[in-house]
C-alpha cells in the first residue's frame, strides 16, 4: 500500500494495530520508507525507526528509499548527518522517471504502473516502452531487495 507523506503520523501511531491486522490475515509486512532530502525527513525517519512503523518490523523487512528525482543518496541529510550509520536498515534508490514530461504525464494517469505499459495504456507506444525499460524494470529490481 503506497500512502502519502501526510499519513505518516497516523501510521506511526497505529503501527502495531496495522501490522497486527495485516499479519493476522496472512500478510507479511514490509516497510519501504521514502525519504525527503532535508533534516526534517531524517528526524521523521528516526522517529519511525525508534518506535514507529519502521521500528515495528524486524531489520529484514524494512527499507529506506532514496527517490532519485531528489538527488543521489549522498545529497540527503540522512547520509550527511550520520543517521545512516545509527540504524540497521536496508537502503535502495528508486529511479526517477525521465524525461520530466513523461513523469508528469505518468503521474497524472490513474491506475498502476504495470497497467500503463500495457496495450490499453493512454501512453504512446514509445512512452510505454520507455517507461518499462528505463523506470519500471529498474524500480522492480530495486524493490526486489526483499525477494
Amino acid at each position: 500500500v503506497n500512502l502519502p507523506a501526510g499519513a505518516g503520523d497516523t501510521l506511526e501511531e497505529l503501527s502495531e494495530v496495522l501490522i497486527g491486522v495485516a499479519e493476522s490475515t496472512g500478510f507479511s509486512v514490509h516497510v519501504f520508507y521514502s525519504l525527503g532530502h532535508q533534516a526534517m525527513a531524517t528526524t521523521n525517519a528516526k522517529r519511525s525507526l525508534n518506535g514507529g512503523l519502521m521500528g515495528a518490523v524486524d531489520d529484514a523487512r524494512r527499507c529506506i528509499v532514496f527517490p532519485a528525482f531528489l538527488g543521489n543518496p549522498e545529497s540527503f541529510d540522512w547520509v550527511r548527518s550520520g543517521a545512516r550509520a545509527q540504524f540497521s536498515v536496508r537502503e535502495i534508490v528508486m529511479p526517477a522517471i525521465r524525461p520530466e514530461a513523461l513523469a508528469m504525464k505518468v503521474l497524472s494517469i490513474p491506475g498502476s504502473f504495470t497497467e500503463m505499459v500495457g496495450k490499453d495504456s493512454p501512453l504512446t507506444t514509445g512512452e510505454r516502452f520507455l517507461l518499462q525499460a528505463k523506470w519500471l524494470k529498474p524500480a522492480l529490481s530495486a524493490v526486489s531487495v526483499f525477494d
